[in-house]
C-alpha cells in the first residue's frame, strides 16, 4: 500500500554457519497501517524475533526492501537509524533488559535522555508512566528489588515513555496478571494521542551516567587509576621539591652578594699565595667595587668561664661586612681601624656564644685563642652559617670572625689563599673575569694552574641546569607510571565494554547514536584519569610540603607542575580511552542484545 506506515517487500534473511547457509525469512511481504495491531505467531525458530528486529531497525535483511514512513531503511546510515529508533520505535523486551545499576525511574528515563528531553520533564514523564503501570510505590527500587512482573512493567513504562509511533513488544503481558495486561493494552492505544519532546545537548547526561558507572565499581575504579595517581604524585612532588631546593640554593648564593667572584690561590714555592699588595692591584681593576680576603683556620677557643671548644676561625676585612648587609645581629662589625691595628677583637655566632658563655651575653666578654685574648664585639645573625661558600671552605656550626690581618699573624702566614671580588656592574661580569684572570696570571709568574676564579652566577646557573636536567629525567621516569596507568584504563575500559555489551545494545535499541555511546565511554575514561590526576596532585603537594618541612627547605608550590600533572593525566584518559569507546560505538545492537 502506498499509504502504509511500513512496508516489507521480498524480505530475505539468511545466516551463514560455516559452509551452510540458513534461510530464516524467505520473501516476506507485509504492509501495516498506522493504528493497526499486528501479532506475529509461529513456533520457536520460525523467524519471529528476526522479523521484529528488522522492523525495529536493529537488523538488516539479506535482500529486499524495508520501507518505514516512506524511507528505505537499507539506505539509512547509523545516525539516521539511531534517530528512527529514538523517536519512532518503542521496544518491550521479553527479558526486560533493565540496567541493574539504575532504579526504576532512571531506567524509564533512559530513552528520554537520548531523545534530548530536559531533566525535569524526563522525571515527570517517567513518574507518570510508572504510575500508569501500577508502580507508583516502586519509583526508586532497583531491578533486583522487583519481582519478574514488576520488572516487566518497568520495561513497558520505558517503551511508552518516549511517545513512539510504533511499539514492538515481545510478549509484553506474559508476566502480568489478566487485569494489568488489559491496562497495558489500553495504554498502547492511548499513547498515540500524546505529544513529542524537544532535543537538547547530551553532554551533561553522559557525564552523569559516567559518574554513576564509576561509583558503581568503586574499588575497581580506584585500582584502575592507581598508576595515574602514582605518576602524577611523583611528577608534582619532584618538580615542587626541586623548585624549593633550587630557590634555597639561589637564596644562599644571593646572600653572598650579587655579582661576586671567588678566588682561590694554591700558589707556588716562590709565591705561596696573595699578598696585601696583590689585593690592592685587584681592587684597582675596572668595575671592581671591593675585595674581601679570607683566612681560615681551626683553633681551640676558651671562654673566661673555663669552657673550651674547637671552632672555625675566619679572617675578614671591613668590605666583607659592607657587602653582606645584616650579617651582624648585635654589636658592631669590623672596620678599617681593626685591620690596620691588627686588633684582637672578634665576632661570634650564636652557637659559639651559647656554648662557651653558657647563655650569658657575650658582648665585651673575652675568649682565649692560641694563647691570645680576644674581646667579643659582635654576634652574627642566625643566617650567617647558611653561607654556602663558608660551609664549603670549612665553616662549621660554631665560628668566630677576626680581622684578617690579625688572623694572618695568628696563623703565622703572610699570604692569603682566598678572597671575594665584588663587581659593581654585573652586566660587565665577563670583562671583569678576564681582567682578574689576566692579573692573577701575571702575579703567579704566568702559571694559570695556581689559582681558580669562580663566578657565583655561572656556578648557580650550572647548578640550576643540572637540577633541571635531573628533574626532567626523574619526571620522565614518573611519566612511565602515567603511561602504565593509561594502559590500565584502556584495559579496564575494554573489559567494561565486554561486560556491558548487552547494555550498549539496549542503549542503541532505545535510540542512542554511535557517537553518544562513544562519548559516554570516552567521558568515563576521562573522568577516571582526571580523578586520578586530582588525587595525585593533592598527594604530590602534601608530600613535597612534608619533605620541605623535614629538611628545612623552602616550600614553593608549582602551579605549572599541578597543571602539567593533571592535564597530562586527563590527556592519557582521552588517548587510551579512545579505542574502547570506539569499540563500544561500533557494536551491532542486535548482536549486543543477544549477548545478554
Amino acid at each position: 500500500m502506498s499509504g502504509a506506515y511500513f512496508s516489507m517487500r521480498d524480505i530475505v534473511k539468511q545466516y551463514r554457519m560455516g559452509d551452510e547457509v540458513q534461510t530464516v525469512l524467505k520473501y516476506v511481504n507485509l504492509d501495516l497501517e498506522e493504528g493497526e495491531f499486528l501479532s506475529i505467531l509461529g513456533p520457536s525458530g520460525s523467524g519471529k524475533s528476526t522479523m521484529m528486529n528488522i522492523i525495529g531497525c536493529l537488523d538488516t535483511p539479506t535482500s529486499g526492501d524495508y520501507i518505514l514512513r516512506g524511507r528505505k531503511i537499507g539506505e539509512q546510515d547509523q545516525h539516521q537509524l539511531a534517530q528512527i529508533r529514538c523517536h519512532e520505535i518503542g521496544f518491550i523486551f521479553q527479558s526486560f533488559q533493565l540496567l541493574q545499576r539504575m532504579d526504576a525511574m532512571k531506567n524509564v528515563e533512559l530513552p528520554l535522555i537520548y531523545a534530548g528531553v530536559p531533566a525535569k520533564l524526563r522525571e515527570r514523564r517517567a513518574k507518570e508512566m510508572l504510575e500508569r503501570v501500577g508502580l507508583h510505590d516502586k519509583l526508586h527500587h532497583f531491578p533486583n528489588q522487583l519481582s519478574g512482573g514488576q520488572q516487566q512493567r518497568v520495561a513497558i513504562a520505558r517503551a511508552l515513555a518516549g511517545n513512539p509511533t510504533m511499539l514492538l513488544a515481545d510478549e509484553p503481558t506474559g508476566a502480568l496478571d489478566q487485569e494489568t495486561g488489559k491496562q497495558v493494552l489500553s495504554l498502547f492505544r492511548e499513547i498515540n494521542s500524546e505529544g513529542r519532546t524537544v532535543r537538547i545537548s547530551m553532554l551533561r547526561e553522559s557525564v552523569s551516567m559516567s559518574v554513576r558507572n564509576i561509583a558503581y565499581n568503586r574499588m575497581r575504579s580506584f585500582l584502575t587509576v592507581l598508576g595515574i595517581i602514582i605518576g602524577v604524585t611523583a611528577i608534582i612532588a619532584l618538580i615542587t621539591i626541586v623548585s624549593g631546593v633550587t630557590g634555597q640554593i639561589s637564596s644562599e648564593f644571593e646572600s653572598l652578594g650579587a655579582g661576586k667572584l671567588s678566588v682561590s690561590a694554591r700558589g707556588t714555592l716562590l709565591k705561596p699565595g696573595l699578598t696585601e699588595g696583590d689585593l690592592e692591584t685587584i681592587a684597582a681593576l675596572d668595575n671592581v667595587s671591593g675585595v674581601s680576603p679570607s683566612v681560615s683556620s681551626t683553633v681551640v677557643a676558651k671562654s673566661e668561664y673555663g669552657w673550651d671548644d674547637e671552632i672555625s676561625l675566619e679572617g675578614r676585612n671591613e668590605t666583607y661586612f659592607r657587602m653582606n648587609d645584616g650579617l651582624v645581629k648585635r654589636g658592631r662589625a669590623l672596620n678599617r681601624l681593626d685591620m690596620d691595628a691588627q686588633t684582637r677583637v672578634c665576632i661570634v655566632d650564636g652557637a659559639l656564644a651559647k656554648k662557651l658563655f653558657f647563655g650569658v651575653d657575650p658582648l665585651n666578654r673575652t675568649l682565649l685563642v692560641n694563647g691570645h685574648t680576644f674581646t667579643v664585639v659582635g654576634v652574627l645573625s642566625d643566617d650567617s652559617n647558611r653561607d654556602v661558600m663558608s660551609q664549603a671552605m670549612g665553616g662549621g656550626d660554631e665560628k668566630m670572625i677576626v680581622p684578617y690581618t690579625t688572623a694572618l699573624r695568628l696563623t703565622g702566614t703572610a699570604h692569603i689563599s682566598s678572597l671575594d671580588v665584588h663587581v659593581a656592574d654585573t652586566t660587565k661580569m665577563d670583562r671583569v673575569v678576564d681582567d682578574l684572570e689576566d692579573a692573577l696570571y701575571r702575579m703567579f709568574n704566568y702559571k694559570d694552574d695556581t689559582y681558580t676564579v669562580i663566578n657565583m652566577e655561572s656556578l648557580l646557573d650550572t647548578m640550576n641546569t643540572m637540577l633541571s636536567m635531573m628533574t626532567a629525567m626523574l619526571a620522565g621516569i614518573a611519566s612511565i607510571a602515567l603511561l602504565v596507568g593509561g594502559i590500565g584504563i584502556m584495559n579496564i575500559m575494554l573489559v567494561s565494554v565486554t561486560e556491558r555489551t548487552a547494555e550498549i545494545g539496549l542503549r542503541k535499541a532505545l535510540g542512542a547514536e554511535p557517537g553518544q555511546i562513544q562519548l559516554q565511554f570516552l567521558i568515563e575514561s576521562f573522568i577516571l584519569s582526571l580523578l586520578g590526576g586530582v588525587i595525585g596532585a593533592v598527594l604530590g603537594v602534601g608530600i613535597s610540603y612534608v619533605f620541605a618541612v623535614a629538611i628545612g627547605t623552602d616550600f614553593r608550590l608549582s602551579l605549572m607542575a599541578i597543571g602539567l600533572g593533571v592535564g597530562f593525566s586527563a590527556s592519557v584518559g582521552i588517548i587510551f580511552g579512545w579505542a574502547p569507546a570506539r569499540k563500544a560505538s561500533n557494536l551491532n545492537p542486535i548482536d549486543a542484545l543477544r549477548s545478554a
